[in-house]
């Protein structure tokens, strides 16, 4: 038997095999930190989101979540320029090489964050008779300490997450977390509370990894020199990633602009509430894609190919299995949900919850392609892949939201997730036959 068929029988044995994979119990240890900490920082968000739509209403609610979908797709700049580049790079590093890119890594993102802010800032100050949006100019000058505080505290988390240093986070998140419920529950005890003041709240108490950040300076050492070298390594990767991001970031920010648009704030404020209930499984998400390509590049640099493969496979059919479960539950009772939690005018959006697991569920299943090709540093595969989500989006998502209401946007989810993990292991796979031919 020739050599190439031996490898081709090994992979599918590898695929078919993958229940009775080995459980790496460093990996679950790893992955249980992840997820607590992750369940921190969604339920902070959650019980922000339920606050201010059960006391200040459906508009102030829409307001709000359209200022958060501004700072998530502005976060795709580091996102691209700073974190996805040292995640890739810091695990083929020494420890010592390591703290001095953590150092350049961590200027580069404060400078990132204040141009950001610099934009959202102009923007604000726009003249009243210019824009007819009453709400852009206090939203977006809350947003300019927002930005500065949420990217400096997603940076120390997303650092030590590419350390594998796991525990450090619940001592990151726990203390932001408590201080900003506090701060939104006084705020709305005073009869203060509205999208504006509950972002500045978010931003006083993210100020905190501020306080981590200099308890340990230690672990990022500055090198003027080595600034601008790190800088122009990341743009080699990272301008494609740049692109990447801001694609996917507007691709999800998008379906809200297409709500508010075609049926107005009120029931953004409705789709807000429902998408809530939704991302009640978002610390899985998140901590399965951060933590997904911190072990994609590990497995990249000490097993090569084979190893990178192994978990993309395994990691998709685990994701599949796992997640189809939890979003079926979540579809059955999610109607009944939203309204329990946000009160009787946010009733009736069983149908939208159930489409949005869908989407949600697409979503899931392209992580571990996307960490495979993180890993390998494919920027231009994951540009296609991402061009691909997005004209899906544009070409279905108005159609389908114009016509099926706020049911649209999780169909649109799906068929979109869905189009980029098959082009996605379309050209893994391709370049895998290369890399072993």
């Amino acid at each position: 038997m020739s050599s190439a068929a031996q490898r081709w029988l090994s992979r599918r044995a590898e695929w078919l095999s993958w229940p009775l994979a080995r459980v790496d119990r460093v990996g679950a240890q790893r992955g249980m930190w992840v997820v607590a900490d992750q369940a921190v920082v969604s339920l902070a968000s959650f019980l922000a989101t339920v606050i201010v739509g059960r006391v200040c209403g459906r508009y102030e609610l829409g307001v709000y979540g359209l200022a958060i979908s501004i700072f998530w797709l502005a976060a795709g700049v580091p996102n691209a320029l700073v974190w996805i580049p040292y995640t890739s790079r810091a695990a083929r590093l020494p420890a010592r090489r390591r703290a001095v890119f953590a150092g350049s890594a961590t200027v580069h993102a404060v400078l990132v964050a204040v141009a950001i802010s610099a934009v959202v800032l102009l923007v604000g100050l726009v003249p009243p008779g210019i824009s007819h949006a009453a709400w852009l100019a206090p939203v977006c000058l809350a947003l300019v300490p927002f930005t500065i505080m949420m990217i400096v505290r997603e940076h120390v988390r997303r650092i030590s997450m590419a350390n594998l240093e796991l525990r450090d986070l619940l001592w990151i998140d726990v203390p932001i977390a408590i201080v900003q419920l506090v701060l939104i529950l006084l705020l709305a005890s005073a009869g203060k509370l509205t999208a504006v003041t509950a972002l500045l709240a978010i931003a006083v108490a993210s100020g905190g990894a501020v306080l981590w950040l200099a308890r340990r300076r230690g672990r990022f050492q500055y090198d003027r020199r080595r600034v601008a070298v790190h800088w122009g390594y990341n743009q080699r990767f990272g301008r494609w990633l740049l692109f990447v991001s801001l694609m996917w970031l507007l691709g999800d920010s998008s379906y809200r602009w297409l709500v508010g648009s075609l049926h107005g704030l009120e029931s953004l404020g409705q789709f807000a509430a429902a998408q809530t209930i939704v991302l009640l499984i978002n610390p899985f998400l998140l901590s399965a894609n951060n933590l997904t390509q911190a072990l994609a590049s590990h497995r990249r640099a000490g097993g090569g190919i084979d190893e990178l493969r192994r978990l993309a496979v395994q990691g998709t059919l685990w994701i599949a299995v796992l997640a189809g479960a939890a979003f079926l539950v979540l579809a059955a009772v999610g109607g009944p949900l939203v309204q329990l939690i946000f009160g009787s005018q946010y009733s009736g959006l069983g149908r939208v919850v159930a489409t949005l697991c869908l989407g949600m569920f697409a979503r899931f299943l392209a992580m571990p392609i996307e960490a495979a090709l993180v890993a390998l540093e494919h920027g231009r595969w994951m540009l296609v892949a991402a061009a691909v989500r997005l004209a899906v989006i544009a070409g279905a998502g108005v159609p389908l939201i114009w016509w099926c209401g706020l049911e649209g946007v999780g169909y649109t989810m799906a068929l979109s997730s869905a189009g980029a993990a098959a082009v996605g292991w379309y050209l893994f796979s391709r370049g895998d036959r290369h890399a072993t031919s």
